[in-house]
């Protein structure tokens, strides 16, 4: 039992923030449900091979807007940051500001991450 117990953990980990190689993956495989109007994902201190990161998301889809924002201040911070922000209703963001926007995956690519990265997603 203790072994399933944190497989699951872990399993829920990899949907909110995953490292791979020196890129910090957020929220690759969290659910359409969970950015409907007004809800809200907050991690705050938790521990990843590139330091202590704390990220907030909260959907305004009602206004056509998703915020993100994530921080992280170690010295051995992740080179690139990429958020997938999928909208609740499949929508495409028309404009992104704070990074380089993938439509077909539905990410958002912050290269050279200083430490900092806020992201506003606009949808119609």
């Amino acid at each position: 039992k203790i072994g399933e117990e944190g497989q699951f953990l872990m399993h829920t980990r990899l949907m909110l923030y995953m490292e791979q190689g020196n890129t910090l993956h957020l929220l690759r495989c969290v659910p359409r449900t969970w950015l409907e109007d007004g809800k809200k994902i907050e991690l705050a201190g938790v521990a990843s091979y590139f330091g202590t990161l704390d990220l907030t998301v909260h959907s305004r889809v009602a206004q056509g807007v998703i915020e993100a924002s994530v921080s992280c201040d170690a010295d051995r911070r992740p080179a690139t940051v990429v958020f997938r922000l999928p909208h609740p209703d499949e929508k495409r963001a028309l404009s992104v500001e704070g990074g380089r926007y993938d439509a077909d995956r539905e990410e958002v690519i912050v290269e050279d991450f200083s430490g900092n990265a806020t992201i506003v997603a606009r949808f119609s």
